[in-house]
Parts: structure tokens; sequence; C-alpha cells
């Protein structure tokens, strides 16, 4: 009796912790496509950034808090790259950072570069680094979705480095 008690709750605890990781795979599929539409925005940042550096909050969009924790660093690189930063014209006029590659059309040109370079794990996480250790500074619920915004660092002047070497820019 004691053993069919343990097998039913081996099968019963194995299909839960089963279907968890299977949510969070959904989640995280979920994040990545929505990552490859690249919604986000990017802002100036109050801060004296390391030379070679831009300071920056970067605005992601996703249904789940923490998914949009992780997909920050990824949309700030992007962002860096394709859109830069646009300067603040408020009180504190904080200067603007360009785009690293003008031309839109780099990016289709170049795709399966890209792919593998904003893959998870990819070599865009060498680039960026997180204040307050990646906790979110600002979370706005706006309809089923939030707006999370996170403070990051991401060093310009290597990525550029690192886009020439690689014959991109």
């Amino acid at each position: 009796m004691k053993r069919l008690i343990s097998i039913c709750t081996f099968i019963v605890l194995s299909a839960f912790l089963g279907g968890l990781l299977f949510a969070q795979k959904i989640a995280q599929k979920k994040a990545d496509n929505a990552t490859m539409h690249w919604r986000y925005e990017l802002q100036a940042c109050v801060g004296q950034a390391p030379k070679g550096c831009a300071i920056a909050r970067v605005w992601t969009y996703s249904t789940n808090v923490q998914v949009a924790t992780m997909q920050a660093g990824k949309n700030a690189v992007h962002g860096i790259i394709f859109t830069g930063i646009a300067p603040t014209n408020d009180s504190q006029r904080l200067p603007g950072v360009p785009p690293l590659i003008a031309d839109p059309a780099i990016e289709e040109q170049h795709a399966d570069y890209f792919r593998s370079f904003f893959a998870d794990g990819g070599a865009y996480q060498r680039y960026v680094s997180f204040m307050a250790n990646g906790t979110p500074d600002q979370v706005i619920k706006i309809g089923r979705e939030y707006k999370v915004g996170l403070v990051v660092t991401v060093q310009t002047e290597a990525l550029r480095k690192r886009l020439e070497d690689d014959n991109i820019i």
C-alpha cells in the first residue's frame, strides 16, 4: 500500500513539475517572439557613463514581468545598434546617442548574424550590464501587459568594434 502511494505521489509530482517547465518554455518562446518584433523604448538616463558606454532606461513590454526583465538586455543592445537614444528636451537636457547602424536594411541583410547574436545566451550579453542587480525600477500595468523599466549600461565602443570586426559596419 505504501509503495502504491509513493508511486502515485511520484507520478503526480512529475506531472506537476513537467507542466511548470512546459509553461515556462511557452512563456520564454512568446517572449522571444515578442522580442523579434523589437517592442521597446530607450530613454536617456541621468548618470555619468564610463568612457565608451551609454546609460539608458529600457522599457520592455510583456505579459510577464520576469520575462520582460530577461529580455531587457536584448532590447537595450538592439536599440543602441539600430535606433540610438534620443536626447531629452526637459530641464536636464541629456544628450542622445546616435545608432551604430543608421541603415535598417543591414539588419535584414545580416539576419542570420543578428539571430545568433541575439539568441538566448548570445554575444549581446557581453555588452550590457544592469543597474540594481537587474531589478526593474519601474513596472507599469497597461491592460493585460506590463511596461517594465530597467536602467542598463551598454558598452557602445566595444559593441561598435565587434560589429566592425564582423564586417557588419
